[in-house]
Protein backbone atom coordinates (compact mmCIF):
# COMPACT_ATOMS: atom_id res chain seq x y z
CA UNK A 1 0.00 0.00 0.00
CA UNK A 2 1.45 3.63 -0.67
CA UNK A 3 1.47 6.21 1.54
CA UNK A 4 -1.70 8.13 -0.80
CA UNK A 5 -3.74 4.92 -0.34
CA UNK A 6 -3.00 4.57 3.33
CA UNK A 7 -4.26 8.24 3.71
CA UNK A 8 -6.87 7.69 1.78
CA UNK A 9 -8.22 4.79 3.95
CA UNK A 10 -7.35 5.85 7.10
CA UNK A 11 -10.61 6.74 9.36
CA UNK A 12 -11.53 10.35 9.13
CA UNK A 13 -14.64 12.70 10.36
CA UNK A 14 -17.57 12.55 7.68
CA UNK A 15 -21.00 14.15 7.69
CA UNK A 16 -21.95 14.03 11.26
CA UNK A 17 -25.93 12.45 11.81
CA UNK A 18 -28.20 15.59 12.80
CA UNK A 19 -29.71 16.74 15.60
CA UNK A 20 -32.47 14.32 17.13
CA UNK A 21 -36.00 15.81 15.96
CA UNK A 22 -37.23 18.88 17.90
CA UNK A 23 -33.36 19.81 19.03
CA UNK A 24 -31.71 23.62 17.92
CA UNK A 25 -28.74 25.03 18.53
CA UNK A 26 -28.02 28.84 18.99
CA UNK A 27 -25.17 31.36 20.26
CA UNK A 28 -26.30 33.56 23.31
CA UNK A 29 -25.04 35.71 26.00
CA UNK A 30 -26.54 37.84 28.93
CA UNK A 31 -29.91 35.40 28.86
CA UNK A 32 -31.58 33.16 30.54
CA UNK A 33 -30.87 30.47 28.25
CA UNK A 34 -27.13 31.54 28.73
CA UNK A 35 -27.62 31.23 32.37
CA UNK A 36 -28.95 27.79 32.22
CA UNK A 37 -25.82 26.82 30.08
CA UNK A 38 -23.64 28.24 33.32
CA UNK A 39 -25.54 26.02 35.81
CA UNK A 40 -25.31 22.82 32.98
CA UNK A 41 -21.26 23.87 32.64
CA UNK A 42 -20.50 24.25 36.67
CA UNK A 43 -22.92 20.86 37.07
CA UNK A 44 -20.70 18.77 34.90
CA UNK A 45 -17.68 20.56 35.75
CA UNK A 46 -17.72 19.92 39.77
CA UNK A 47 -19.55 15.91 39.67
CA UNK A 48 -16.47 15.23 36.85
CA UNK A 49 -14.00 16.78 39.74
CA UNK A 50 -12.38 19.13 36.91
CA UNK A 51 -13.15 22.52 39.43
CA UNK A 52 -13.84 22.80 43.15
CA UNK A 53 -17.51 23.72 44.50
CA UNK A 54 -18.07 27.21 44.73
CA UNK A 55 -20.73 28.86 46.92
CA UNK A 56 -22.18 31.27 44.17
CA UNK A 57 -22.44 27.94 41.87
CA UNK A 58 -20.03 29.52 39.22
CA UNK A 59 -16.82 28.49 38.09
CA UNK A 60 -14.68 30.96 39.92
CA UNK A 61 -12.02 30.18 37.03
CA UNK A 62 -14.13 31.94 34.56
CA UNK A 63 -15.76 35.19 37.12
CA UNK A 64 -13.07 37.46 35.41
CA UNK A 65 -14.41 36.44 32.10
CA UNK A 66 -18.15 36.25 32.59
CA UNK A 67 -18.86 39.66 30.51
CA UNK A 68 -16.99 38.24 27.78
CA UNK A 69 -18.24 34.34 27.55
CA UNK A 70 -20.24 33.53 24.67
CA UNK A 71 -22.16 30.38 24.99
CA UNK A 72 -23.04 28.07 22.19
CA UNK A 73 -26.02 25.73 23.16
CA UNK A 74 -27.59 22.93 21.73
CA UNK A 75 -31.48 22.96 23.32
CA UNK A 76 -34.10 19.79 23.84
CA UNK A 77 -37.04 19.40 22.63
CA UNK A 78 -38.13 19.89 25.54
CA UNK A 79 -36.60 23.39 25.76
CA UNK A 80 -33.77 22.11 28.41
CA UNK A 81 -30.11 22.97 27.55
CA UNK A 82 -28.47 19.53 27.30
CA UNK A 83 -24.96 20.59 25.93
CA UNK A 84 -22.70 23.78 26.08
CA UNK A 85 -19.70 25.24 25.07
CA UNK A 86 -18.38 28.44 26.44
CA UNK A 87 -15.85 30.40 24.27
CA UNK A 88 -14.66 34.32 24.39
CA UNK A 89 -13.24 36.54 21.31
CA UNK A 90 -9.53 38.99 21.85
CA UNK A 91 -6.38 39.18 22.25
CA UNK A 92 -4.64 35.80 23.52
CA UNK A 93 -3.50 38.19 26.64
CA UNK A 94 -7.29 38.92 27.79
CA UNK A 95 -8.70 35.31 27.33
CA UNK A 96 -8.35 32.27 29.82
CA UNK A 97 -5.92 30.57 27.82
CA UNK A 98 -3.14 33.62 27.59
CA UNK A 99 -3.88 33.92 31.65
CA UNK A 100 -2.71 30.05 32.38
CA UNK A 101 -0.34 29.76 29.39
CA UNK A 102 1.17 33.23 28.82
CA UNK A 103 4.45 31.70 27.34
CA UNK A 104 3.07 31.48 23.80
CA UNK A 105 5.96 30.32 21.14
CA UNK A 106 6.46 31.56 17.03
CA UNK A 107 3.54 30.67 14.63
CA UNK A 108 0.92 31.69 17.06
CA UNK A 109 -2.53 33.01 15.15
CA UNK A 110 -2.64 36.92 15.02
CA UNK A 111 -5.07 38.79 17.02
CA UNK A 112 -7.60 38.50 17.47
CA UNK A 113 -8.67 34.94 18.23
CA UNK A 114 -11.35 32.53 19.70
CA UNK A 115 -11.11 30.79 22.28
CA UNK A 116 -12.73 27.25 22.66
CA UNK A 117 -13.12 27.64 26.55
CA UNK A 118 -15.08 24.46 27.67
CA UNK A 119 -16.98 21.97 26.91
CA UNK A 120 -20.00 20.11 28.68
CA UNK A 121 -22.95 17.63 27.48
CA UNK A 122 -25.77 16.06 30.14
CA UNK A 123 -24.16 12.65 30.43
CA UNK A 124 -27.85 10.95 29.59
CA UNK A 125 -27.11 12.93 26.26
CA UNK A 126 -23.91 12.07 25.41
CA UNK A 127 -25.17 8.72 23.45
CA UNK A 128 -26.43 10.54 21.30
CA UNK A 129 -24.26 11.18 17.97
CA UNK A 130 -23.81 14.75 16.37
CA UNK A 131 -24.40 17.15 19.48
CA UNK A 132 -20.58 17.62 20.14
CA UNK A 133 -19.96 18.43 16.60
CA UNK A 134 -22.85 20.24 16.62
CA UNK A 135 -21.40 22.76 19.47
CA UNK A 136 -17.77 22.33 17.65
CA UNK A 137 -19.35 24.15 14.24
CA UNK A 138 -20.82 26.74 16.54
CA UNK A 139 -17.35 27.65 17.55
CA UNK A 140 -16.30 27.45 14.38
CA UNK A 141 -19.31 29.72 12.96
CA UNK A 142 -18.69 31.98 15.49
CA UNK A 143 -15.19 32.22 14.91
CA UNK A 144 -16.10 32.54 11.45
CA UNK A 145 -18.38 35.34 11.55
CA UNK A 146 -16.65 37.39 14.12
CA UNK A 147 -13.51 38.02 12.10
CA UNK A 148 -10.76 36.71 14.13
CA UNK A 149 -7.66 34.80 12.59
CA UNK A 150 -7.74 31.69 14.55
CA UNK A 151 -8.93 29.12 17.26
CA UNK A 152 -6.94 28.41 20.63
CA UNK A 153 -7.92 26.38 23.38
CA UNK A 154 -6.66 24.76 26.27
CA UNK A 155 -6.93 20.88 26.18
CA UNK A 156 -5.38 17.42 27.07
CA UNK A 157 -2.83 16.23 24.29
CA UNK A 158 -5.56 13.32 23.25
CA UNK A 159 -7.86 16.02 22.38
CA UNK A 160 -4.98 17.84 20.12
CA UNK A 161 -4.41 14.15 18.25
CA UNK A 162 -8.35 13.56 18.21
CA UNK A 163 -8.77 17.04 16.35
CA UNK A 164 -5.69 16.99 13.60
CA UNK A 165 -5.80 13.10 12.72
CA UNK A 166 -10.19 12.51 13.09
CA UNK A 167 -11.55 15.47 12.78
CA UNK A 168 -8.63 16.83 9.68
CA UNK A 169 -7.79 20.14 11.67
CA UNK A 170 -4.26 21.52 12.23
CA UNK A 171 -3.53 22.49 15.69
CA UNK A 172 -0.07 23.30 16.81
CA UNK A 173 0.88 23.59 20.11
CA UNK A 174 1.28 27.17 20.79
CA UNK A 175 2.98 27.59 24.63
CA UNK A 176 4.90 24.97 27.02
CA UNK A 177 2.60 22.33 28.60
CA UNK A 178 0.98 23.29 32.01
CA UNK A 179 -0.32 22.10 35.22
CA UNK A 180 -3.98 22.85 35.52
CA UNK A 181 -5.99 21.84 38.81
CA UNK A 182 -3.58 18.36 38.33
CA UNK A 183 -4.50 17.88 34.52
CA UNK A 184 -1.95 18.14 32.18
CA UNK A 185 -2.68 20.42 29.21
CA UNK A 186 -1.31 22.40 26.59
CA UNK A 187 -1.91 25.70 24.56
CA UNK A 188 -2.95 24.91 21.40
CA UNK A 189 -4.31 27.23 18.06
CA UNK A 190 -4.93 27.14 14.28
CA UNK A 191 -5.08 30.01 11.87
CA UNK A 192 -8.42 29.96 9.83
CA UNK A 193 -7.12 30.02 6.84
CA UNK A 194 -5.04 27.21 7.55
CA UNK A 195 -8.05 25.25 8.21
CA UNK A 196 -10.11 26.39 4.87
CA UNK A 197 -6.31 24.61 3.28
CA UNK A 198 -6.23 21.54 5.06
CA UNK A 199 -9.82 20.63 6.02
CA UNK A 200 -11.68 20.25 2.27
CA UNK A 201 -8.71 18.07 1.30
CA UNK A 202 -8.55 15.98 4.53
CA UNK A 203 -12.46 15.51 5.22
CA UNK A 204 -14.23 17.20 2.79
CA UNK A 205 -17.76 15.75 3.81
CA UNK A 206 -17.03 17.54 7.10
CA UNK A 207 -15.61 20.82 5.85
CA UNK A 208 -18.96 21.17 3.53
CA UNK A 209 -21.09 20.50 6.56
CA UNK A 210 -18.77 22.89 8.72
CA UNK A 211 -18.97 25.35 5.98
CA UNK A 212 -22.49 24.77 5.82
CA UNK A 213 -22.82 25.79 9.62
CA UNK A 214 -21.37 29.46 8.90
CA UNK A 215 -24.92 31.02 7.78
CA UNK A 216 -27.12 28.64 9.89
CA UNK A 217 -25.87 29.48 12.92
CA UNK A 218 -28.58 31.63 15.03
CA UNK A 219 -26.39 34.26 16.70
CA UNK A 220 -28.61 36.10 18.97
CA UNK A 221 -25.70 38.84 20.64
CA UNK A 222 -24.19 41.70 19.19
CA UNK A 223 -20.97 40.41 18.26
CA UNK A 224 -18.71 44.14 18.31
CA UNK A 225 -19.42 44.41 21.70
CA UNK A 226 -17.41 41.06 22.67
CA UNK A 227 -14.30 41.19 21.19
CA UNK A 228 -11.84 42.24 24.09
CA UNK A 229 -8.42 43.75 23.30
CA UNK A 230 -5.32 44.20 25.34
CA UNK A 231 -6.31 48.11 25.09
CA UNK A 232 -9.66 47.45 26.68
CA UNK A 233 -12.55 45.44 26.21
CA UNK A 234 -14.70 46.08 22.62
CA UNK A 235 -14.77 45.98 18.79
CA UNK A 236 -11.28 45.60 17.19
CA UNK A 237 -12.34 47.75 13.91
Amino acid sequence: MTSDEGQRTKHVAGRPPSLPPGFTSLITADSEIAEAARKLEYQIFIDEGFFPATDDGRIAEYGPYESQSIFHVVISSENEVIGVVRSLLGDYATLPVGHHAPDRWDGFPTEPVCEYASLAIRPDMRKHLGIAEELYRSVFALAWRSGVSGLVALVDPWLQQLLNEYYGCQFDQVGPEIDLHGFAVRPIGVPLVTLEQVMPVRVPQFWAWLVEGIEQAEIVIDLRDRISTTSGTGSTG
